[in-house]
């Protein structure tokens, strides 16, 4: 740190706030995903990975995986701390197959792997699930009691979006919204109280416990986001009947759902903040040639 008291240039609080970011940057979970495509199971990627925790292990950041299994072998030594000493410092064997290196491990090193329940019960190995101290989270268990509330009211008008009253067909709430899972609602509120937050310049969700109408209203239209039109069609059939138009209106003129170069640059150009859009899209389109499906 640099310290200059009689200097009017500002070069000083500047220095010092470089190296906070710094510092910072270094502190912050640094996050790995994983997927199925051919190129991200690559042996070069999987160096590349490997290398990437290698360097928040010796400045002891946080790393978080997602989707990473193939690289749990990698990481069997770590996952079961299997260090060796020297002097103060830790050293762990690190590696693929039989080409291991010893790295250093900063004390403050942590390693957090994420994964869906169903996931863990039926591909993880039992000695890996053994060696990890493992954490059961909902979003749902991080809501303030005012937020709980909107959560009961948001579910109630999901179940009423999805029911359908005169016909015996039963349609799931994964038919009319897509990749809906239990802890959606909950999630979906998180979200728009961080939005709302923000836009109102808010420092903590608390001071938002005025704005419940608020909150549930725009996130009945972030779950319209996931909605299949179709499901749009039905609601003259369901209890959301007298809102259909409203919703509708909402749905085809308001949102971007026709056109993924219209939804792109809407999202671009309002929700853009320079560290990127993460944004999950789904649609009925191949994507996949028949051959990288088989891969």
């Amino acid at each position: 740190s640099i310290k200059n008291e009689e200097s009017t240039s500002g070069q000083g609080l500047e220095l010092n706030e470089s190296e906070r970011d710094v510092k910072r940057r270094r502190k912050e979970p640094f996050v790995l995903f994983g997927s199925s495509f051919p190129k991200d199971r690559e042996y070069t990627q999987v160096c590349r990975n490997i290398n990437q925790i290698k360097i928040c292990m010796e400045t002891g950041r946080t790393v978080i995986l997602l989707n990473l299994e193939n690289l749990y072998e990698s990481l069997y030594d770590l996952l079961n701390q299997y260090y060796i000493f020297l002097g103060n410092s830790r050293y762990v064997d690190l590696g693929l197959q039989t080409h291991r290196v010893k790295c250093r491990v900063d004390n403050e090193f942590k390693l957090i792997l994420i994964a869906e329940k169903e996931t863990v019960y039926k591909t993880f190995p039992t000695p890996l699930i053994n060696r990890l101290e493992k954490h059961f989270v909902l979003t749902e268990t991080i809501l303030l009691d005012w937020q709980k509330e909107v959560l009961k009211e948001l579910k109630t008008w999901v179940e009423k979006f999805c029911t359908i009253t005169e016909w015996n067909e039963n349609f799931r709430t994964q038919d009319a919204f897509v990749g809906f899972q239990h802890d959606t609602p909950a999630s979906v509120i998180f979200q728009v109280t961080k939005q709302l937050r923000d836009e109102l310049n808010v420092y903590q969700d608390k001071d938002l416990a005025d704005k419940t109408s608020e909150v549930f209203k725009h996130s009945c239209y972030l779950l319209l986001q996931m909605a299949n039109p179709d499901a749009l069609i039905r609601l003259q059939r369901t209890a959301l009947a007298d809102q259909q138009k409203r919703l509708c209106q909402v749905y085809f003129s308001e949102q971007y759902h026709d056109s993924i170069i219209r939804f792109l640059q809407h999202h671009i150009e309002n929700d853009f903040e320079g560290n990127g859009v993460l944004i999950q899209v789904t649609t009925h389109s191949n994507l996949l040639s028949i051959s990288e499906q088989k891969e």
